[in-house]
């Protein structure tokens, strides 16, 4: 789950690829805790480990929206991901909070959701993505991207935030073939993005 930042320069987040390709997204349940996936911007790569709750973040302007835990299961079912299956990003910041999930009805791809202090104008300054397109989630206004990448399994779907932004990444299966307009998963992105978006602070 890379994020979409200026400065240090994100990297691609192999790990949620590498797990996406086995098939398992690990639960957050049951067995004494998440399984989480480093994704944090700067850092090369991403290991599962097992961490406690993520660290209290704040921003100028209060707390930083964690959707790790402030998304919660109802929401998350009625936008079509699945619970049981939620990853925890294992070196959350007080820029970035990160955790994917599983969608209820594919395997095809993971579904990732960024929150951060960082803006729109920061994200698109990032050297590692690129075809950014704007588009509207719900009432707000933000921009697709791609990572760069020669099969173009990755896309963000960003939009604004008081605290910064919000993003959602789909990371496609390197190992499921993708049918005609599935890459980049853009649409895919935004449709999630779109569902998710009335449960974000604005």
């Amino acid at each position: 789950m890379p994020p979409l930042a200026a400065s240090p320069g994100p990297r691609v987040l192999l790990a949620i690829v590498a797990a996406a390709t086995a098939g398992a997204c690990s639960s957050g349940g049951g067995d004494g805790g998440a399984s989480t996936t480093s994704a944090i911007a700067g850092t090369a790569g991403a290991t599962d480990t097992k961490t406690g709750a993520a660290p209290s973040t704040t921003f100028s302007g209060g707390r930083l929206f964690d959707p790790c835990s402030d998304l919660g299961d109802k929401t998350l079912r009625k936008a079509g991901l699945d619970p049981k299956t939620k990853g925890v990003d294992d070196t959350q910041s007080d820029v970035w909070l990160v955790c994917h999930w599983k969608p209820t009805d594919s395997d095809k791809y993971v579904v990732s959701v960024l929150s951060t202090t960082r803006t729109l104008a920061q994200g698109r300054e990032n050297a590692t993505v690129t075809d950014y397109k704007d588009v509207k989630i719900g009432p707000r206004s933000g921009f697709t991207a791609v990572a760069i990448d020669p099969d173009h399994l990755r896309c963000y779907a960003a939009m604004p935030a008081a605290q910064g932004m919000f993003e959602v990444l789909v990371v496609w299966r390197a190992d499921v073939k993708a049918g005609a307009g599935d890459l980049p998963p853009c649409k895919t992105a935004v449709k999630y993005a779109t569902a998710l978006e009335p449960d974000l602070p604005k």
